[in-house]
């Protein structure tokens, strides 16, 4: 599978730098691209310039929230609209749910409930399955 996965670029978009540094870790030991952005207004930019394959996106960011970037990209980017996008985040309330669920993530996960290790394991099952 890591043929597969050689020219997958994924968009990690953490402000904690030693989480990002843990899940940019995990993702490049399994030959997966790794463009980064700490903030949510870095994160657009990236994404307009990287065009990843796959968004890992903290909902909790300075600047621009993980939620308004997820609408960004749903409604309002020019291109990838679809490009799957996994909210991380440790907010566990219905009411951020709910938001979320209004554009469309690909996957929602409580940075207290899964490792970045399964998370990896997630990505690649997605990215590996993608023709």
């Amino acid at each position: 599978m890591a043929d597969s996965l050689a020219n997958k670029k994924v968009l990690l978009v953490e402000d904690d730098y030693w989480i990002r540094e843990v899940y940019k870790m995990a993702l490049r030991q399994r030959d997966l691209i790794v463009v980064e952005a700490s903030d949510g207004a870095e994160a657009i930019e990236v994404f307009n310039k990287e065009k990843p394959d796959l968004v890992l996106l903290d909902i909790m960011l300075p600047v621009m929230s993980g939620l308004e970037v997820l609408k960004y990209v749903r409604k309002e980017a020019l291109n990838n609209r679809n490009t799957p996008i996994f909210l991380i985040t440790n907010v566990d309330t219905a009411d951020i749910f709910d938001q979320a669920e209004q554009n469309n993530p690909d996957g929602f996960y409580l940075k207290s409930r899964i490792t970045p290790q399964q998370i990896t394991d997630k990505v690649v099952l997605l990215l590996g399955s993608e023709k």
